[in-house]
């Protein structure tokens, strides 16, 4: 059936009814019965012709079917507020509570260093010596830090509190 009327938890006998109703409907298919939902005098109006070719005149207040003549809470009332999105209107912050917003998780934050190139000591380049004297040498540049002397460190993931 709807997971989010399944799962809405009620908190008085008048929400109860609403949500019985409302699961009611959804299983009867109340709401592609509905042949026009227009404003008349202000209030949300639908006409709702039931299988034996009835039609009810459906407020959010009232309804002409017999549960709406005793002042309960009907199928078609629900329908026509789910319809509409207005079951605020019948139950407080319906929709809030039935499907309240998704909790971020806290961005990651990826902590990247930079460090002296172990390659060539931060120098950004590379001796290589030839010959027995320190002055025989010959520079090369560095291939891991392209001569900038400092590489990243490993990248290192931490989630934001």
């Amino acid at each position: 059936m709807n997971t989010f009327i399944d799962s809405f938890v009620t908190q008085n006998a008048q929400e109860e009814a609403m949500i019985r109703s409302l699961r009611r409907a959804y299983s009867e298919g109340v709401h592609q019965r509905f042949w026009s939902l227009k404003p008349l005098n202000g209030e949300t109006t639908g006409w709702f012709e039931n299988a034996q070719h009835v039609v009810y005149l459906v407020t959010l207040e009232k309804c002409e079917c017999l549960a709406g003549q005793h002042g309960q809470m009907c199928k078609h009332r629900a329908a026509l507020a789910d319809l509409t999105g207005s079951l605020d209107q019948l139950i407080e912050d319906f929709y809030l509570r039935a499907f309240p917003a998704p909790v971020d998780p806290a961005p990651a934050v990826t902590i990247v260093e930079l460090v002296t190139c172990q390659d060539c000591n931060g120098a950004g380049h590379r001796r290589t010596f030839y010959g027995g004297r320190m002055a025989d040498y010959i520079t090369h540049d560095c291939p891991r830090c392209s001569n900038t002397g400092c590489v990243l460190s490993e990248a290192r993931d931490l989630a934001v509190a």
